[in-house]
């Protein structure tokens, strides 16, 4: 399969969420409080914005890339 550069939109936001989430990658460490450890936040409680910020460059991950384009194939 070949890599392929999606656009922030609404939809492939969201389509790399679900791909996030079938790859068992639902939660995330949120290191920007000032604790001693770093908070695990579920990432399908995360604001679309929140999350696009947070989670955009892992679609240049070649799994998660690949997840992302086998899901479009379902839609």
């Amino acid at each position: 399969m070949e890599f392929k550069k999606y656009r922030a939109t609404r939809k492939n936001v969201e389509l790399l969420r679900k791909a996030l989430n079938e790859l068992g990658h639902t939660t995330y460490e949120d290191y920007s409080l000032d604790l001693p450890y770093p908070t695990k936040h579920n990432i399908n409680r995360m604001q679309l914005e929140h999350f696009q910020h947070e989670f955009w460059s892992d679609m240049y991950n070649n799994e998660i890339n690949y997840k992302m384009q086998e899901l479009e194939k379902d839609l």
